[in-house]
């Protein structure tokens, strides 16, 4: 899983530092000075833990070094590699590392007259050493935090370039732009749901993005960075339609990392991002995750408040749209419920969709029904339609009867209701 993390335009501008590093057998030579501490579990032992004498010999000096408040020298940085290698879960361990590393690289930049401290020529060596660990511990939450605490570093940092035969300033983060994404995606294609890397992915792609923004008006920078996201998703959902990791990562893509409950696709980016649910909802309708891509997709769109829509998309545009997108939905998914009567996850985004067809936001017009009878007013037609699709349910996905039979109670309260409000209407008029 290990990947070469290092980036070469760091190691040709910067005199190259090699971080201090010394065999399990020179641990007792170079801390001849220290008077190691063992393990205290107490007087009462419950169960004595039978550690490794390896284990104990670097961990015994560590903790001595500990109460000597020695933290931040060359040889404890070396010492807490052998420590991480015996327990790589040791945050206190990886805290040390840090404030180490920091120190270390500051004393190299001094001793190297380099007055702004933005030698980082270590870094890729440490990038490939946390890589190394991580190999066997893949969800180890102490690596991928210093990782990215590590690369948080580079954020402020800036290095210079030429673009347009000027030079300007840039984040020394954009340079490890593309090592840190390969070596994310080495890790994905071991297990392509690990949480970690996905979060990590988030991260990384959210501040590129944030940098360039600062750096660069132009929006084409940010929109190959996103394109690229909805390209690495799309195929990792083709090795496994079913990864639920990737269509989350998916929908962090499609809206650029925009967290806020009220932000909406464009006309173009909502089409695009339905159209490519209801593709892969034909080839598996069995699928949990592409159902409620789309369901998730088009009940956002309904539920945005129309005074928050013309940030992102015009309230007469949405008016057009998704009336009809969501009926052109309805009409292909009812054709696959016909072949596949038994698929659960298609017949509940059937049933939501109906739902939400039926109580779009006052301010959108009802447009032509989909196979609506003649006479009925459309939204009890499509409430019917969800009534329909709920009792199926009931019958082919029992694990989940009571759900669904509660679903089915509320959907009918509400049924009751409308009609009432009709009724009433009607004898007012």
């Amino acid at each position: 899983m290990a990947t070469n993390a290092s980036s070469s335009s760091t190691s040709t501008t910067m005199p190259l530092m090699i971080l201090p590093h010394f065999r399990l057998s020179e641990v007792f030579d170079r801390f001849s000075d220290v008077t190691p501490v063992p393990q205290d579990d107490g007087p009462h032992l419950v169960c004595k833990i039978d550690y490794p004498p390896n284990f104990s010999q670097v961990y015994d000096v560590f903790r001595a070094c500990l109460q000597t408040n020695e933290t931040t020298s060359d040889r404890v940085l070396g010492l807490t590699a052998l420590c991480l290698e015996q327990n790589p879960a040791n945050y206190t361990v990886w805290h040390v590392r840090r404030q180490c590393l920091a120190q270390w690289s500051l004393s190299n930049n001094i001793s190297n007259n380099n007055s702004n401290s933005s030698n980082y020529s270590w870094l890729p060596q440490e990038l490939e050493y946390t890589a190394s660990l991580a190999g066997s511990n893949p969800k180890n939450y102490q690596i991928w935090y210093h990782r990215r605490s590590l690369l948080q570093q580079l954020v402020n940092l800036t290095t210079t370039t030429a673009s347009e035969n000027q030079q300007q300033p840039t984040s020394l983060l954009l340079s490890y732009q593309a090592p840190e994404l390969e070596y994310i995606d080495s890790v994905l294609n071991v297990d392509g749901k690990n949480y970690h890397a996905w979060s990590h992915r988030q991260w990384l792609v959210l501040t590129l993005h944030n940098i360039i923004q600062q750096q660069n008006n132009s929006t084409s920078a940010t929109d190959s960075l996103w394109q690229a996201e909805l390209q690495f998703t799309e195929r990792l959902i083709t090795l496994d339609i079913r990864n639920n990791s990737a269509w989350n990562h998916r929908w962090f893509a499609s809206h650029r990392g925009n967290a806020k409950k009220q932000s909406l696709l464009s006309d173009v980016d909502l089409k695009r991002e339905v159209n490519y649910a209801l593709d892969q909802i034909e080839k598996d309708p069995f699928n949990e995750s592409s159902c409620r891509y789309l369901v998730a997709l088009l009940r956002k769109s309904n539920n945005t408040n129309s005074k928050n829509v013309d940030s992102m998309i015009s309230s007469s545009s949405l008016l057009q749209l998704l009336p009809s997108l969501i009926e052109d939905c309805l009409t292909k998914l009812h054709e696959l419920a016909t072949e596949y009567k038994d698929a659960a996850p298609l017949l509940s985004a059937c049933a939501d969709l109906c739902e939400t067809r039926a109580t779009l936001s006052p301010s959108l017009s009802l447009s032509s029904s989909v196979g609506a009878n003649s006479g009925s007013e459309e939204p009890d037609w499509i409430l019917e339609q969800a009534s329909q699709h709920l009792n199926t349910l009931i019958q082919v996905d029992p694990i989940r009867i009571k759900y669904w039979e509660w679903r089915l109670e509320q959907l009918n309260i509400r049924m009751i209701a409308s009609n009432s409000n009709s009724m009433e209407k009607d004898e007012s008029s």
